[in-house]
This record gives C-alpha cells, sequence and structure tokens, in this order.
C-alpha cells in the first residue's frame, strides 16, 4: 500500500498562489494555498499538525472554509473540508477566475 496522497483526490484541483492563514486549535499560521478542490486543500506551512486537527482557512476577502487536518509532513498539510458546499464552490470559482 502506499502513502501517496495525491492518488486520493476525488475533485479537480485548481492551482494557486495565493497566501492565507491558517488556523489550527488556538494556532494561527501564514501559509500558502498550492491547490485547492471541493474537497480540500494542499498548503505550505512551516508547521506539521495532528491528523483530524479541526481547522479554518482564511483568505482574507475571498472567504474562509471550516476542515480538517488530513495529512501533514515535510512542509506541506492537507486539509478536507466541511461545511457548505456552496460557499466552497463560491470560493473555489472565485481563485479560479482570478488564477
Amino acid at each position: 500500500m502506499t502513502n501517496d496522497f495525491t492518488n486520493q483526490r476525488q475533485s479537480e484541483r485548481t492551482d494557486t498562489g495565493l497566501k492565507a492563514m491558517l488556523k489550527v486549535n488556538e494556532d494561527i499560521l501564514k501559509c500558502g494555498l498550492c491547490d485547492i478542490s471541493m474537497g480540500g486543500a494542499k498548503l505550505i506551512v512551516d508547521q506539521r499538525f495532528e491528523r483530524l486537527s479541526v481547522c479554518t482557512l482564511d483568505l482574507g476577502a475571498i472567504g474562509h472554509i471550516n476542515g480538517e487536518v488530513m495529512w501533514s509532513r515535510e512542509g506541506y498539510t492537507g486539509l478536507k473540508f466541511s461545511g457548505n458546499e456552496t460557499s466552497i464552490s463560491d470560493i473555489i470559482t472565485i481563485i479560479a477566475m482570478n488564477a
């Protein structure tokens, strides 16, 4: 069995170069948004997090999305989104239009 998380993606990803803020528990950190989909996002972040930690990805004026950490290693963290699919879709559309 492989640990290649890229093979587990279920939704098309949109590449971005956006900066964002990630809140995990009481920690708030700057991060880079590598890519995003309806299901989640891949972030560049200097800290590792426990799997299933509750988090919020804050994209400033674009919006914020709640979720949980699915994996975290070597400067990257993968999130799985939860919440309103319409709101997530709207955020992804804004990002894609400005990419």
